[in-house]
């Protein structure tokens, strides 16, 4: 019915079909004002281009990772031979083939 990653572990855990498996621990956000400087402007110029500043609160306890994540990972979406706009839909499909809500 779901395709090859209904028969993942992680897959069989969250829809309640897992052996002992538990499902993943959703991570709260932090308030924008526990944002090191660095980040708390990423957020900005993030919100400011139309974006969701959601992804920099969550893994905002890690500054410096994200930080070296979002230079490596930005390139990647933003530029490239596939428009911007086909590679967001493509993870939008994704996130609901997955049944991820966010």
């Amino acid at each position: 019915m779901w395709g090859p990653l209904d028969r993942s572990p992680w897959f069989a855990a969250l829809h309640g079909r897992g052996a002992g498996l538990k499902a993943m621990i959703r991570l709260p956000m932090l308030p924008r004002e526990a944002l090191d400087a660095g980040l708390a402007e990423m957020a900005e110029r993030w919100q400011a281009d139309g974006g969701d500043v959601n992804f920099i609160r969550t893994f905002g306890r890690l500054p410096e990772t994200l930080k070296r994540f979002v230079a490596f990972y930005s390139p990647l979406v933003r530029r490239g031979l596939v428009e911007h706009r086909t590679k967001e839909l493509v993870r939008l499909r994704l996130a609901q083939l997955n049944r991820c809500h966010y």
